[in-house]
């Protein structure tokens, strides 16, 4: 009931958000940096690390459920 009066009224709430933070030297070792190699060289980007892969993915599900929140609180608002 409280999310609908404010609803009603034109207030939204915040969407969900997630960030995701690694330790420094984690960055460094998976972008090749600090390891001699030259910034602008073309060389290929390092494989990302398992962890990061998951952190990415779970952002990703995050955003996916907010968005089907999103869907069916618009459905639920339709259908009254």
């Amino acid at each position: 009931m409280m999310k609908e009066a404010f609803a009603e009224n034109g207030i939204e709430f915040a969407h969900r958000n997630v960030t995701v933070y690694l330790p420094q030297e984690e960055n460094q070792a998976a972008s090749g940096e600090g390891q001699g190699e030259d910034k602008d060289s073309a060389a290929p980007a390092a494989a990302p690390d398992k962890r990061l892969l998951e952190a990415a993915a779970g952002a990703a599900a995050t955003a996916f459920q907010a968005e089907e929140d999103k869907k069916a609180e618009e459905a639920k608002k339709s259908g009254q």
